[in-house]
């Protein structure tokens, strides 16, 4: 009977010590898990808009049809629905996230030392940093979802640039009352979308089309629009090619309010294991 109880009590001993070895390994775990967005592979967007067919709307089939992209679909269209954003913006370059300027920073200070920069293009071709090629391996330590620039390149590029871009602009009148969405073409590198001194959201995918809701965030009159694209997250794992690496808004970017078929549904903020929500 005592080696029966001996035998009973080690056990109970083991499964004890073993609950608690694998506490200790979760709360290590949970605490290397980086709270840095462009860093954590559950998320991927944030209040953005689900993916939808790309196409500008129209107020009417006549409008479509008077557009000479209509026949000639290579032409940038031509649309009252929408408002084109391209052209010059401020701009502000960071070397690292940890860098970057802040959202009380961006819309509250004039301290900032601001340059123009066209959109669309790659911030490379200004000389912010410079184009990277890389072939079969990665510019940073292979070590998922961190983003640690690999040594042989320290010095050469910056570590994790972050390009602020900050534009006014002021809605059509026309506009007041209707859902405003921001519509980028892609984008290289992940990107925070801030309205008016509020975040509206956050993506990543290089040269994915990306949409967000803006309709809560603006304003009659005056408006402030800013993309903050950080070059690497952990999605550039998927994304390495035999290509020179670029960043910034190489594509165009525009506003435009919802037709009656638009599909407005939000991401969630968090997607497990980066599947679509």
């Amino acid at each position: 009977m005592k080696q029966g109880v001996l035998q009973t009590s080690s056990r109970s001993t083991k499964a004890r010590l073993l609950i608690n070895v694998l506490f200790v390994l979760i709360v290590q775990s949970l605490s290397a898990q980086s709270t840095n967005d462009w860093e954590n592979q559950r998320v991927f967007a944030i209040n953005r808009t689900a993916h939808r067919a790309t196409f500008v709307p129209y107020e009417s089939t006549a409008e479509m049809q008077s557009d000479e992209a209509y026949n000639y679909p290579w032409l940038m269209p031509h649309s009252n629905s929408y408002l084109s954003l391209n052209g010059q913006w401020q701009f502000v370059f960071a070397s690292s996230p940890d860098k970057r300027p802040t959202q009380e920073d961006i819309f509250n200070s004039a301290q900032l030392n601001w340059q123009t920069i066209n959109v669309p293009s790659c911030w490379e071709m200004y000389a912010y940093d410079k184009p990277l090629y890389v072939n079969v391996e990665y510019p940073f330590d292979n070590n998922p979802p961190y983003i640690n620039v690999k040594q042989q390149y320290k010095g050469q590029y910056a570590d994790n640039p972050v390009g602020t871009y900050l534009k006014h602009f002021s809605l059509p009148s026309k506009w007041q009352g209707k859902r405003v969405f921001l519509h980028f073409d892609g984008i290289y590198g992940a990107a925070y979308v801030m309205c008016n001194g509020k975040t509206v959201g956050y993506c990543q995918a290089g040269n994915n089309d990306a949409e967000f809701e803006l309709t809560n965030y603006l304003r009659e009159g005056d408006n402030t629009l800013c993309v903050q694209v950080i070059r690497w997250s952990d999605a550039a794992y998927l994304e390495g090619q035999d290509i020179f690496h670029m960043s910034g808004n190489p594509h165009s970017l525009l506003a435009q309010y919802a037709s009656a078929h638009l599909n407005a549904a939000v991401s969630k903020e968090a997607c497990p294991l980066g599947l679509a929500p």
